[in-house]
Order: C-alpha cells, then sequence, then structure tokens
C-alpha cells in the first residue's frame, strides 16, 4: 500500500512537469528512409537523400531525371519552432499549415526554387503539381523562399549549409486530402527539360506540428491505466 501511494504521488508530480513543460514549442519533422524508385542509372544519387540530412551532398534532378521517396514515420527529429520559423522567414502560425518541405542547392542568392514536377500520394489520394522556374507561389505551395540565412539555418537544423543560396518550397496538402502522416506517404521528384530545371535537391521532409492537448492527453491516460493496474496487481497479491 505505502509503494502504492509513493506511485501516486509520482504520478502527480509528473502531471504537474508536464503541464509546465512547453512541448507546444517543438516541431517534428520525419525524413525519407526509403527509395521506392529512380531513373536507371540515378538510384546512387538519389540515395543522397535518405535520412536525417547533416551534410550538403545534393541529389542533382538534371532534366527528368526522377526518384520516389517514402518512410518519412521512419527517420524523425524535433527542431525548434521559433528557429525553424526565422529560418524559413514565415510565423509559427504559418509554419503549423505547412505539411511537406524541400531545399534546393540552386547556387545563386534571389533565385527560386527551379522548375520540378511533384506527385505527392498516400495510397489513397494524389496530387500532381509542377513548379515553374521563377513562378510565385501558388496551388498547394504556401511559399517560394529565394535565399536561407546561413546562421538561421544551422540554428533551426544544426549543420552548416554551403552558402545562404539554398532555394526552398513549402507546402500545404491538407487542402488536397493528402495525409503526410500516413505510412504509405510517398512523394516523386522529377526534373524539368531545360536548363533551370534542374533541382539539386539537399533535403526533403514531412512537417508536423505535434499537438499539445494530444500529447498530453495520450500522457495522462497511459500512466493512469498504469497506475490503476499497479493497483489492481497489489491488491491481488494481498489476496
Amino acid at each position: 500500500m505505502k509503494n502504492f501511494v509513493v506511485l501516486k504521488s509520482c504520478y502527480v508530480f509528473l502531471m504537474l512537469i508536464l503541464v509546465v513543460i512547453p512541448v507546444s514549442n517543438a516541431t517534428l519533422i520525419g525524413w525519407p528512409t526509403i527509395l521506392t524508385g529512380a531513373t536507371s542509372g540515378f538510384e546512387t544519387n538519389a540515395t543522397k537523400l535518405l535520412g536525417i540530412p547533416n551534410a550538403t551532398d545534393a541529389a542533382s534532378f538534371s532534366h527528368t531525371l526522377s526518384a520516389s521517396y517514402k518512410g518519412f514515420n521512419d527517420a524523425v527529429n524535433f527542431y525548434d519552432t521559433t528557429k525553424l520559423a526565422l529560418c524559413l522567414g514565415i510565423s509559427t502560425y504559418t509554419l503549423s499549415t505547412v505539411d511537406f518541405m524541400i531545399f534546393d542547392d540552386n547556387g545563386g542568392n534571389n533565385i527560386g526554387f527551379e522548375g520540378t514536377l511533384f506527385r505527392f500520394e498516400d495510397g489513397i489520394h494524389s496530387l500532381d503539381f509542377i513548379h515553374e522556374f521563377g513562378a510565385p507561389a501558388q496551388g498547394p505551395v504556401i511559399k517560394d523562399g529565394y535565399t536561407v540565412d546561413k546562421t538561421n539555418f544551422t540554428n533551426a537544423f544544426g549543420w552548416i549549409p554551403s552558402s545562404n543560396c539554398n532555394a526552398f518550397l513549402l507546402f500545404d496538402l491538407n487542402p488536397y486530402n493528402i495525409n503526410t502522416s500516413s505510412p504509405n506517404f510517398k512523394v516523386t521528384i522529377t526534373g524539368r527539360n531545360y536548363d533551370n530545371g534542374t533541382p539539386d535537391i539537399i533535403m526533403l521532409g514531412v512537417v508536423n506540428i505535434p499537438e499539445p492537448s494530444t500529447f498530453l492527453l495520450f500522457i495522462y491516460i497511459a500512466s493512469f491505466l498504469a497506475l490503476i493496474r499497479y493497483g489492481y496487481q497489489k491488491k491481488s497479491e494481498k489476496v
């Protein structure tokens, strides 16, 4: 009985700690772990984008080269929401609407993301989107970023890019019924058949803002059930 009282006290203390901890300031990003297909001869280059990024080795999608990625739930990392939003030049609220991000080491300041054909699939729905070089943000793209400050990038992602010349696209796929949290989520990237249609991709990931209320509720329920089970076991031992 004494152990049960101690455990109950620990449970109450843990709940108080969880209420105080600001879990809302963390952004979870999932990175691809599976290459499901690629243009013949491009497989080795395409695999550079697998796993949590920590280098500047790009995969160059030159003139219709293509590769498909999935397994974004198998390599995840938490990133500071405030630092990430600053890096991307958006508000934390706008960041909460982002489902997918991709970076292009385009090699020139104030040059946008190069022409790319995207196909998003979740096993039920699919979306084909063509991003043309120089086009403004439209359709599922909520921002076409031209330049990323090197220091802000390092603070957000934890590794140093080769330059400030990284363009990026931020997608909101929810209005198109694409479930990026699905284990079946897959994205196919294809270069365009013109000079500025050869993106040098350095990373791509699924962005998901954890909901603090849902997270805490899960912890509460799991802890409470464990507490009940422990008490029941102790009662059974006495009998």
